[in-house]
């Protein structure tokens, strides 16, 4: 059993370092192609990059949206809530006064 769990350690441990090697091999050779015809920003390995980040920054910008909506619908209950309040003391004062 031992012997089998080294053996499947040692072939993860080869995939990983395949991976590594071919992922160094075509950053290579995109940033030597797309530098030469300059297009570097069309560089496939850049765009999977900018692609994530945005999708990073778009998951932020989303939950920021839904925080901003919730403080913006407090701030309407308390202005409503306020609002009522001052017509009605308003209203009471004008009362006082001898106006209605």
């Amino acid at each position: 059993m031992e012997n089998t769990v080294e053996k499947l350690e040692a072939l993860f441990a080869k995939a990983e370092r395949d991976l590594d090697f071919m992922s160094r091999t075509l950053r290579s050779e995109f940033a030597a192609q797309f530098e030469e015809s300059g297009e570097e920003e069309l560089n496939p390995v850049h765009l999977v990059s900018r692609l994530s980040r945005a999708r990073t920054r778009l998951e932020t910008l989303r939950s920021e949206r839904v925080r901003c909506e919730e403080e913006r619908a407090k701030v309407e209950d308390e202005l409503r809530v306020l609002t009522t309040a001052n017509g009605n003391l308003l209203r009471s004062l004008q009362v006082k006064a001898g106006l209605k």
